[in-house]
C-alpha cells in the first residue's frame, strides 16, 4: 500500500482509489499467551465458528454459527473461557483431522480404536492422540500433521480408507472432521464444524493407549500433537489422498447420472440382448459391443477385446446371421483399436482428452467445421460410415492446417488478425504447402 507523502511530487506516484485492495497483508491477530499462540497454529479458521453456553454435564450444547470473522486471538479466548464452548470448520488446508466416536455408536470401544489406527497407519497416518471429548464421554481421534494439507484430498482419504476397512461412517456413530463436503455450482459449501479439543471445563481430557486420562493440559495436549505430526509419512498421505479424491468425484458423478445417461444404456443393452435380427449387421452389433463395454464398463484392450467377443458369440442370431464367424476375432480387435485409436468414446465419467490450446491447432478445427463449445469430438461415434468418412477428412484437413500454419510461423510470421491469417493458409497451401511441410520435418526433426 503505497503511503502519502506531500513533500514529494504526488505525480510521479501511483495513486490508490479507495476501490483497490491493499496488496499488504494484513496479518491475523494472535494470542498474548505462549500456549495460545501454539494452539491457533494448528487450531483457527475465522469463517463460520460454532459457539454455545457450556451447560450442565450431559446436556446437548445450543450451538450456534457466529458470522464475523474469527481472529486467532478471540479464539484463543472463547477456548479459555470455562462458560462457553467453541468449536470450527476447515479452510482449503488443515493441519488436523479428527474422527468423532460417539458413546452410544457402534465403535465407541478400544477394539474399533485398534482397528482405525492399523488401517489409518497403512497411508501414512502412523500416530493419533485420543481424547475423551467432552462430558458425553464420547472420543476424537486427532489427527496431527506437519505442514497443512489440502483438505478436501485427505478427507476423502480417510472416508474411502476407513469405508475400506469395513467402517460405516454415520452420525451418531463415527463422523470424520473434514467431511467430504458436497459440491455446488451456485453456492459456497462449508465443511462441518467440530467443538475445539481441550477446552477447560468441558469435560476433554488426553486420553493414553488404554483410554485412561492423562491430563487436561492444553501445552502437554500441544507436545503430543508435535511428537504425532513429526511421525507422519506425509509423502505416502499425499498419494492416497489423490487417488481418493478422484474416487470419490467419480462416485459423485456417477449418482448424478441423468435419465438421457440410463436411457441411453437401456438402449444399448436392449440391443445387445436381442443380438442378430438379419445379415448385415455385425459391423453395427460390434460397434455397439466395444462403446458399451467402453462407457459403461470401463474395460480397456485384452479385456475389452475378450467382454466383446464373448457378448458376440453367446449373442441371439449370431450362428445364423453372422457371416464374420470365420474372422470374428480379427473383426472385434479391429473395432476394439479403431475405437481407442480415435477416441470416440471414453467411460461414464470421465474426461477425454483436448487438444492444446494452440493458434495451429484451434484454427484447424475452425476451418475444418469443428465446434468444440456445443459437444466435445471425443465423445461422437459415428454409427453412419458418411459420417465416419467426413470426421477422417476433418482430421487429415486439421493436420494439414496445422503443418501451413506452424511452417508460416517459422517463415514469415502469421499475419496480424484473424481475417488475415484465414486469408494466408489457403492462399499458399496449395502453392507451398509440399515445401513447408519439408521445412517442418527438417526443423522439428
Amino acid at each position: 500500500m503505497y503511503q502519502e507523502n506531500f513533500s514529494s511530487d504526488v505525480e510521479n506516484k501511483p495513486q490508490l482509489s479507495l476501490s483497490q485492495p491493499s496488496k499488504k497483508k494484513i496479518k491475523p491477530h494472535l494470542p498474548a499467551d505462549s500456549v495460545g499462540k501454539r494452539y491457533v497454529e494448528r487450531f483457527w479458521h475465522p469463517f463460520g465458528a460454532i459457539v454455545a453456553p457450556n451447560q450442565a454435564q450431559g446436556a446437548k450444547p445450543a450451538w450456534r454459527t457466529i458470522d464475523y470473522y474469527l481472529q486467532p486471538s478471540q479464539l484463543w479466548n472463547l477456548h479459555q473461557d470455562k462458560s462457553k464452548l467453541v468449536g470450527l470448520r476447515f479452510n482449503d488446508t488443515t493441519r488436523y483431522a479428527t474422527i468423532d466416536l460417539d458413546l452410544e455408536g457402534d465403535y465407541h470401544n478400544i477394539e474399533s480404536i485398534n482397528r482405525i489406527k492399523a488401517v489409518l497407519e497403512d497411508i501414512g497416518i502412523v500416530d493419533i492422540i485420543i481424547l475423551e471429548s467432552s462430558f458425553s464421554g464420547g472420543y476424537h481421534l486427532i489427527l496431527s500433521f506437519a505442514s497443512p494439507l489440502p483438505t478436501f484430498p485427505l478427507a476423502c482419504a480417510l472416508e474411502i480408507t476407513l469405508r475400506n476397512a469395513g467402517f460405516i461412517l454415520r452420525q451418531g456413530h463415527l463422523e470424520i472432521f473434514p467431511n467430504t463436503k458436497p459440491y455446488s455450482a451456485k453456492q459456497i459449501t462449508n465443511y462441518k464444524a467440530i467443538r475445539c479439543p481441550m477446552q477447560p471445563g468441558s469435560g476433554s481430557f488426553l486420553l493414553n493407549d488404554d483410554l485412561q486420562p492423562i491430563s487436561d493440559s492444553v501445552s502437554i495436549f500441544l507436545d503430543y500433537c508435535d511428537r504425532a505430526a513429526s511421525r507422519q509419512d506425509l509423502t505416502k498421505l499425499k498419494r492416497v489422498a489423490n487417488k481418493a479424491k478422484k474416487q470419490i468425484s467419480r462416485e459423485r458423478y456417477r449418482k448424478q447420472e441423468s435419465a438421457d445417461v440410463v436411457q441411453w444404456r437401456a438402449n444399448w443393452e436392449e440391443i445387445i440382448s436381442t443380438g442378430w435380427t438379419g445379415k448385415g449387421q455385425t459391423n453395427t452389433l460390434l460397434q455397439i459391443f466395444v462403446d458399451y463395454g467402453i462407457v459403461f464398463l470401463d474395460l480397456e484392450s485384452d479385456k475389452l477385446v475378450e467382454f466383446c467377443l464373448t457378448t458376440a458369440i453367446n449373442a441371439p442370431g449370431y450362428s445364423q446371421y453372422c457371416r464374420h464367424q470365420h474372422e470374428i476375432k480379427a473383426r472385434v480387435r479391429h473395432w476394439v483399436e479403431s475405437t481407442i485409436r480415435n477416441k470416440w468414446y471414453s467411460a461414464y465419467i470421465s474426461y477425454p482428452e483436448r487438444l492444446l490450446g494452440t493458434f495451429a491447432n484451434t484454427f484447424a478445427e475452425a476451418i475444418a467445421g469443428i465446434s468444440t463449445t456445443d459437444k466435445p469430438k471425443d465423445n461422437v461415434i459415428p454409427f453412419d460410415r458418411r459420417k465416419q468418412q467426413n470426421w477422417e477428412r476433418s482430421q487429415q484437413a486439421q493436420k494439414r492446417i496445422q503443418i501451413v500454419v506452424r511452417a508460416i510461423e517459422w517463415d514469415s510470421g502469421l499475419p496480424v488478425g484473424a481475417t488475415e491469417r484465414g486469408k494466408a493458409i489457403p492462399r499458399i497451401s496449395h502453392k507451398r504447402c509440399d515445401r513447408y511441410y519439408q521445412t517442418f520435418i527438417r526443423l522439428r526433426f
